[in-house]
Formats: structure tokens, C-alpha cells, sequence
């Protein structure tokens, strides 16, 4: 479980993959809601990390399709987003 008591992140969101890598906590996509209330959602392929050493969120890359509830592992340097939905 990641418990991270300082800053926001840039989207928020639910249904997110979530790893450690290079001392950074990576969120991967997950799916926010569009209106209250949040009947509607949609669903993210932003990707951003946690610098705890700066206490700070920043964007990467966006994956190239939306996923929520998506597993995510790492496997060396690598982090690997699997399923979607």
C-alpha cells in the first residue's frame, strides 16, 4: 500500500495500476469522473510518478491506449501495463 501525504497529483483519479521503480511511485492510467455525479467516467492512458525526494508528482508519457483497472509490474528497468478495460 503507497500512503503518499504530500501534493496531488495532476488527474485524479480511481482504478488506477500503481508501482515502484527507480525510487519513483508510478500511477498508471485508472478513470476519473467527467460530472457530478459520477455516473460517467473516463478512461485514462496518462501516466505520472511520485518523486518523494521532491514531494512532488510529474507527468510521463501517456500509454498509447486508455486503461483502468490495469495491472502493472516490474521486471528489471521495465514497468509493464497488462489488460485493460
Amino acid at each position: 500500500v503507497f500512503v503518499i501525504k504530500q501534493g496531488n497529483m495532476q488527474i485524479a483519479r480511481t482504478a488506477v495500476g500503481a508501482a515502484s521503480l527507480n525510487g519513483l511511485v508510478i500511477a498508471v492510467g485508472g478513470e476519473c469522473a467527467l460530472a457530478e455525479p459520477q455516473d460517467e467516467t473516463m478512461y485514462l492512458r496518462c501516466v505520472e510518478a511520485y518523486d518523494p525526494l521532491r514531494q512532488e508528482w510529474f507527468s510521463l508519457a501517456d500509454m498509447k491506449v486508455a486503461r483502468s483497472f490495469v495491472s502493472v509490474c516490474v521486471a528489471g528497468e521495465y514497468m509493464y501495463a497488462l489488460g485493460e478495460w
